[in-house]
């Protein structure tokens, strides 16, 4: 079975706008040498020095399908042999203005064909942009869904089928208390991630990072205190409100399975020209850099060491920086300069 070639309108609108304006200027530049030779010829005819008659051939094209003009040069043929008072110079003047008014007209549908083609080019160069930016788009949309793929899958392996595996050791041992803990928090897990990937980003930000909290909040049974008071977060650009809703999920993930936290405040404010993005709890803490010397030595610590890459990569995005904060429990500080720009 054959398939025809997809048929790209852009590209017939350019060769239909490229024939039309080099044919339309060829044709528009003999008209002028001919309006120009008639003039020259008018010149002579008033000079003496060129017959009436001869310009008859020259008029055709004007007189043929005017009536009025056709008369009046069949009027000047007469007074050539009768003129004695200069009438004869008056109707010729007439006669030429006549001329230039027809001349005016056909280089005035030369000049609109010339802007049809014109348009017509930049409408198909319009079509080319358009499609262009939205397969530009399109790809950066299937490559951000290609990303949080991955990061739902590294989430699922990470988290959930590592509790998984938990229960299903537990409950060959007969501890029913360990197993139990982990079935709750895979299930709370697996909540709380339906839960953020029904959130819609047509409503207002600062709406959204609250119901992820609440969010997390019922599922994880941690309390959630949230301040914001920043301009900056409501300016922002979708893709950067995506990045900040995804660190949020990732830190509160991370807090979820390795803090042992009551407790976690989640603070958004401006400082001249910075947004400061604080995620705090009070769990147990950690040291980054016993994370980073630990993570080859057991899947808890390597699962520890994904999710802060997972942050870092996002801050980088975003043009920010970030921190993570042992003071108690851990701080997640990230600053971010000209958020909006």
């Amino acid at each position: 079975m054959q398939f025809s070639r997809p048929l790209y309108i852009e590209y017939i609108l350019i060769f239909i706008a490229v024939m039309t304006f080099s044919s339309t200027a060829v044709f528009k530049s003999q008209a002028m040498k001919k309006f120009d030779s008639l003039d020259q010829k008018f010149i002579e005819i008033q000079q003496s020095e060129l017959d009436i008659s001869e310009i008859e051939k020259d008029c055709v094209p004007y007189t043929y399908f005017d009536k009025n003009l056709s008369q009046k040069f069949q009027s000047l043929r007469s007074l050539v042999l009768s003129d004695t008072g200069g009438a004869f110079a008056i109707e010729l003047s007439q006669f030429q203005n006549e001329i230039h008014k027809s001349q005016r007209g056909i280089a005035f549908g030369y000049d609109s064909f010339l802007y049809f083609s014109a348009i017509l080019f930049l409408i198909a160069l319009g079509v080319i942009i358009t499609k262009k930016i939205s397969q530009k788009a399109e790809f950066e949309r299937r490559e951000a869904i290609s990303e949080e793929q991955k990061n739902l899958s590294r989430t699922l392996h990470d988290g959930v089928a590592q509790d998984l595996a938990a229960i299903k050791i537990y409950h060959k041992k007969g501890d029913d208390d360990k197993a139990a803990f982990y079935t709750d928090r895979a299930l709370s897990e697996v909540r709380y991630l339906i839960d953020s990937s029904r959130l819609e980003f047509d409503e207002d930000f600062e709406s959204l990072i609250k119901k992820t909290l609440a969010a997390f909040e019922a599922n994880h049974e941690i309390k959630t205190t949230t301040i914001i008071t920043s301009d900056f977060l409501g300016k922002l650009k979708s893709e950067s409100q995506v990045e900040i809703l995804h660190i949020l999920q990732e830190a509160l993930s991370n807090i979820a399975r390795h803090a042992n936290a009551t407790e976690v405040k989640v603070r958004i404010t401006d400082v001249v020209d910075e947004m400061r993005f604080s995620i705090s709890d009070n769990g147990k803490g950690f040291l980054e850099e016993a994370v980073e010397s630990q993570k080859s030595d057991g899947k808890n610590a390597q699962r520890k060491h994904w999710g802060l890459n997972n942050i870092r990569e996002r801050v980088q995005k975003l043009g920010g920086t970030v921190e993570f904060i042992n003071d108690g429990g851990t701080t997640v500080a990230i600053s971010i300069k000209n958020p909006v720009s």
